[in-house]
């Protein structure tokens, strides 16, 4: 059985399962750049359904890590001055995906032609 979906899909398999039955699940793990859905021009980076991260510096970061605490994905130290946080400029947004390139799994580097 084949079957396709799309983003924030799911699917059930309504079937008597029998020892050895197997699943087998493919994503495609395409780079790709999504808007943030609170309409501001800030995008993400995803390959496949992992969001892409960059290490920006780890100077006063106390409140940044999470812990297995209620809440504790939300960071409550110092934000980032955001005009001195890194940038990437383009005339042409689309693009962006096309400059990350992939050295090794899931270690990726961006051109400098569109890093600030």
């Amino acid at each position: 059985m084949h079957i396709q979906t799309n983003h924030f899909s799911y699917v059930t398999i309504d079937r008597e399962w029998k020892n050895g039955d197997v699943v087998s699940v493919s994503l495609p793990m395409k780079t790709t750049m999504e808007y943030l859905p609170d309409g501001s021009p800030w995008v993400s980076f995803l390959k496949g359904p992992i969001v892409l991260s960059a290490v920006t510096g780890t100077d006063d970061t106390p409140g940044l890590f999470a812990n297995g605490e209620r809440m504790a994905h939300i960071a409550y130290g110092d934000y980032y001055p955001i005009d001195e946080a890194p940038a990437l400029i383009t005339n042409d947004p689309a693009e962006l995906p096309d400059n990350l390139v992939e050295h090794a799994p899931m270690k990726f580097t961006i051109s400098p032609d569109v890093y600030s």
